[in-house]
Formats: structure tokens, sequence, C-alpha cells
């Protein structure tokens, strides 16, 4: 790779390659250096892969307004794919930026009409304590595909922290309903419900089977 350099030094494809190899490599700072590089060199549409690689780099290395910064630079060269937006909001995120990730993220979303996103915006909502916002997430999700047992997982948790253990209940027992009652977590999160509500033997019944599904081997897929 580097013979090549030497012989083509300005060629940035070269660079777009070694920069590949350090990140699979998860050697962080020498692939932002040949990713630099190539943006050195290069021009136009072809060179967003190098913007994003560069900005996954930083973000592993927790410099997240850098890595905005490049997700920036991406988004000038092309806006119309939902996954740019995706990966910039996350950063936002990790940089503590709520109210740029969850514009980021409806924006992916709409561009994608993914419900997935719904799971990412009620997060950014939680955190931002915003509850009643972030359940209304999961119910539209609900709507769409009423077997989608971690959305019913997601807003029994959140009626959980919010207090309101009845529906909790109601939302885990969907969630293990969709999820074939295989989910040790979900009967954990039920009975700390039954718990609250003072429903003591219902609570020792989920914690069983929790442990029950603990203790059960894993079946490797064929």
């Amino acid at each position: 790779m580097h013979r090549a350099a030497t012989i083509n030094p300005t060629n940035p494809e070269i660079y777009a390659e070694e920069a590949n190899i350090y990140a699979t490599q998860k050697q962080h700072q020498k692939a932002i250096v040949a990713a630099s590089t190539s943006l050195k060199y290069g021009k136009g549409n072809s060179q967003k892969h190098m913007f994003h690689l560069r900005s996954m780099m930083y973000s592993a290395m927790g410099q997240y307004k850098k890595a905005i910064e490049d997700m920036n630079s991406y988004l000038q060269i092309d806006s119309v794919k939902h996954r740019p937006f995706s990966w910039r909001a996350t950063a936002y995120e990790q940089d503590g930026q709520l109210d740029k990730a969850l514009a980021d993220y409806r924006t992916a979303m709409q561009k994608s009409n993914n419900y997935e996103y719904r799971f990412h915006t009620a997060r950014v909502l939680q955190k931002q304590g915003k509850m009643e916002d972030a359940v209304s997430e999961m119910t539209a999700i609900i709507k769409v595909n009423p077997e989608e047992d971690e959305a019913w997982n997601k807003r029994g948790n959140l009626y959980f922290s919010m207090g309101k253990y009845k529906e909790a209940v109601k939302d885990f027992t969907e969630a293990l309903a969709t999820n074939f009652g295989s989910n040790e977590t979900i009967y954990r999160s039920r009975g700390r419900a039954y718990e609250k509500l003072g429903q003591k033997d219902l609570a020792q019944k989920d914690f069983r089977k929790a442990e029950e599904l603990q203790k059960k081997p894993t079946v490797s897929p064929i």
C-alpha cells in the first residue's frame, strides 16, 4: 500500500483503501490520517464515503463534534438518503445535542418511512424527560406492527418509569405473547411491575420463570 502511494502519491483511492483497512483493524487514528489524505486529493461524490468513515473513527474516539462536522460535509454532497441523517443523529446524541439528534432521526424516518427510527426518537425523548411523547412513538409502532414485541416491551418500561404499573403489566404481557414467552428479561420486568402493584405471588411466579429461562441452555441455529 505504501509503495502504491509512493508511485502515485496523489491518488485518493489508494489512501481510501488504506483507511478502510485501518478502520477494519480498529486503528482509528491511522484510519483518520489515511482518510484525511484521501479527502485532500479527492473531490465530489466519490469522497462522501471517506467523510463517513472518518466520522465513525472520530466517534469511536469520543470526538463527536469532529464526527458531526464530517457528517455535515457528507450531507452537503448527498442529502437524499436517510442513513446519513441517522449517522449524524447518533453523533449529536452522543454529544448531548438532543434536539438536533431528534430532528435528524425524524428526518431519517420521513425519508425512509421506516418505523425503526421511532425507537431512536423515543430514546432521545426519554433522555429529555418527555415520557408521554416517548410512549406515543411506541404506540405508533404498535399500530403499524402489533407483532413488534420490542415496542410493547419498550412502552412497558416507559410506563414502569412513569409509575403506571398496570399499563406496564399489560404491555409486558403483550410483549411476551408476541415473543412466544421466551424472554427472561421481560418476565423480570413484569415481575417488578407486579411487585409494585402488591401482587407478590404473580411477581414471584415471573421471577421463577425468568430464572428457569436463564438456566435453559441456548440452542445455536444450524
